[in-house]
């Protein structure tokens, strides 16, 4: 009798937990870019060290520790880490399972004693200070041409040598590049205290630093500013190379620069300024953290930065929707998200910002700050689609599903290398009894060596969403470009990864300028067949990114305009606390995603049965 009861209640606990996801196993990824803050001093005399993390004693502050370890991935600086390592291990303490990368800078070194060691002046230890060390002992220092000392492009006069302020490393130079990495293998990497490392400023090219002032290449030891680039290329490279050489297996590696052709040695990168890293949008942002998640060394370590604003106020309204926004789309895929501001000493004030999203306690569906309701979609089930339906505006594309001619209404342009040709299929479509083919025998040396444009055109405004809706499938997967474009001039294009299924897609293109264009689909970038059906082009949006989850869904609307859909069930809001409004409690089967932003919701499975009020045992 008492094992049966014992089963009773084991199988009771059991159902009434099944629906909680596991702490660090689940969706979403909580990441925090965080710091640790530098020593200040004033009259000479020391202050605050190593904020939050030390009280003024000089003890670790055990409750900073446990909200730190709250979430799955943090990174802080090796350098001041490395001098108090009792910092980390209190944030183990509080949960084993945590990521804690290290933060260090590439190819821009400082030093200044009071400034960047925690253990001031016992600074023999400093890892700035060996960094800085290892640059000056290989003759590593960029110029200036404008001042003739040491690079620094935000300069806007001649500082001291020995000022609080950061210098360019010549990454050309090898000697510079292995001396650096050594003592990060050694220090960093040998130490045992992190699980990857995070490397900043490290950019694959020097042209962005050349506004208020310019380096000299010709002191460095070559011709030409384009000779300087290459050579700096390879540098970087080789730093990458030579961190990954030195790595334990399951090391992450994340490069605030990292370019294609390092994947073999990184994990992946940062967008700092999501979703508008480097000029582009959400669209082309995203489409490439999906393609460095594939190919990227595994497993994936992709960060989405979501800039505060204000970052006076962490429940600003604007506040409360970035980070749906920045959270919704790294839950799409295995990317970490933050909020944070460039300034990195400025980051101490934000360690302790929380928001519904981060983590519900499923029993009730209210919004929690533990770390045990973290991860609280659970398992992922499949990967991102679009939730799409048909748009009602004018279409450049008059005849769209190629039921009659693939040559009315459409254009088709190949080089004669790829010899292509396009051809009606009824053997397959997505809609309807036919497709259209286009089979290349040959890859193209450009994508748009191979190209099928509408012969209507939109007249598309600078700034607008327009949307290019298709199915499309391939002999093998590949990418292709949808572009916006006439012949000779393309206005906007965004790349799109087509698999052997048919799958409906939506692409959105935003111009920068006014114009009026077709839609281009450029096809050459592999050999093999492409087909594509029920082809539009018209102004608006008409799609949600959306990932179903164990215990929920995430909805992602990155278009100009609010969207709404109506739900295959009835789907459970946050009911929160930081965002009372948009996280109301409500059962809803129909829902309005607001334009840049997202909405996360709990699934039927994610409710957790009441408790028992009669529990009996039945002999």
């Amino acid at each position: 009798m008492v094992t049966r009861f014992l089963t009773s209640m084991l199988l009771l606990a059991a159902l009434s937990s099944s629906a909680q996801a596991q702490t660090g196993v689940g969706y979403p990824r909580l990441g925090l870019y965080g710091t640790v803050g530098r020593t200040q001093f004033a009259g000479g005399s020391p202050g605050v060290s190593a904020y939050p993390f030390l009280d003024a004693q000089g003890n670790v502050v055990d409750s900073v520790a446990a909200w730190h370890a709250k979430f799955d991935v943090v990174v802080l600086e090796a350098s001041e880490t490395l001098e108090r390592p009792d910092i980390l291990r209190a944030i183990r303490r509080h949960n084993p399972t945590i990521k804690i990368i290290g933060f260090t800078d590439a190819c821009q070194v400082w030093w200044l004693p009071m400034y960047y060691s925690v253990n001031y002046p016992d600074t023999l230890n400093c890892l700035r200070r060996k960094l800085w060390n290892a640059v000056v002992n290989t003759n590593g220092f960029l110029y200036s041409k404008r001042y003739g000392d040491y690079y620094n492009p935000n300069r806007s006069g001649r500082d001291p040598l020995w000022s609080a302020s950061w210098y360019m490393v010549n990454l050309a130079n090898q000697a510079t590049v292995d001396s650096l990495v050594s003592i990060l293998a050694q220090d960093v990497i040998g130490s045992g205290l992190y699980d990857g490392l995070f490397v900043d400023l490290i950019s694959e090219t020097m042209a962005w630093t050349a506004v208020v002032d310019s380096f000299d290449y010709e002191r460095a030891g070559y011709p030409s500013a384009k000779a300087y680039e290459q050579a700096w290329q390879v540098g970087h490279r080789r730093y990458a190379a030579g961190l990954r050489a030195a790595a334990p297996p399951g090391f992450m590696i994340t490069l605030n620069w990292a370019v294609p052709d390092e994947k073999a040695w990184v994990n992946g990168s940062i967008r700092e300024e999501f979703p508008y890293q480097g000029g582009g949008t959400w669209q082309t942002n995203m489409m490439a953290v999906f393609e460095e998640e594939r190919n990227y060394l595994q497993p994936p370590a992709q960060w989405l930065n979501t800039q505060c604003d204000p970052c006076s106020d962490a429940l600003a309204a604007n506040n409360r929707r970035k980070v749906r926004f920045g959270l919704g789309s790294a839950t799409l895929c295995e990317a970490y998200h933050t909020i944070s501001e460039n300034d990195r000493p400025s980051r101490t004030q934000r360690w302790n910002w929380w928001y519904d999203e981060y983590a519900v306690d499923l029993a009730t569906g209210r919004a929690s700050r533990k770390r045990e309701d973290t991860g609280w979609l659970g398992a992922a089930r499949g990967t991102w689609y679009q939730m799409i339906w048909a748009g009602n505006g004018p279409d450049a594309a008059t005849n769209p599903d190629f039921e009659n001619s693939v040559t009315g209404g459409w254009g088709f342009w190949a080089d004669a290398s790829v010899a292509a040709t396009v051809t009606q299929d009824t053997t397959t479509a997505a809609k309807g009894r036919a497709s259209v083919r286009i089979h290349m025998p040959n890859m193209g040396v450009a994508d748009w060596y191979v190209a099928l444009r509408t012969a209507g055109t939109l007249t598309m405004q600078a700034g607008q969403s327009y949307s290019a809706t298709f199915w499309a499938k391939a002999s093998k997967p590949r990418r292709i470009t949808v572009s916006a474009a006439m012949p000779g001039t393309s206005y906007v294009l965004s790349p799109l990864d087509v698999g052997t299924e048919w799958r409906q897609c939506q692409v959105i293109l935003i111009p920068k300028v006014a114009c009026v264009a077709q839609l281009h689909l450029c096809l050459a970038a592999a050999d093999g067949d492409v087909w594509l059906d029920d082809v539009h082009f018209q102004e608006g949006v008409t799609n949600l990114y959306r990932r179903n989850f164990q215990n929920g869904i995430v909805l992602v609307n990155p278009a100009a305009r609010s969207l709404s859909v109506t739900l295959e069930t009835s789907f459970r809001k946050i009911l929160g606390t930081a965002d009372p409004v948009v996280n109301d409690g409500s059962w809803v089967s129909w829902v309005t995603v607001p334009s840049s932003d997202a909405v996360f919701l709990i699934g039927r499975d994610g409710v957790a049965p009441a408790t028992p009020g009669d529990l009996r045992i039945i002999r």
